[in-house]
């Protein structure tokens, strides 16, 4: 994967965080469980899109990597995987 691939998919990543932001400043007192929810997807997956993107692995472990995530591996152990 090239670093502007990767530039990209943390560029992507920062925009959807900015767009929570806005969302929950313009509406304090708005409450919403889906949007919570999608919320709480988001800073998860930015946490691995993170963890996956800046740190060092084979081939083989970002493979393992991937197999443990779609394997529903808990955030902490796939945060911890290297």
């Amino acid at each position: 994967m090239t670093n502007e691939t990767i530039e990209t998919l943390l560029t992507l990543v920062a925009v959807l965080g900015s767009t929570f932001a806005y969302l929950e400043k313009r509406n304090k007192k708005y409450d919403n469980d889906i949007l919570n929810g999608i919320y709480e997807k988001y800073k998860f997956a930015e946490k691995i899109f993170t963890y996956f993107f800046t740190t060092e692995m084979t081939t083989k472990q970002r493979w393992d990597f991937i197999e443990a995530y779609f394997l529903g591996e808990k955030e902490d152990k796939l945060l911890n995987f290297v």
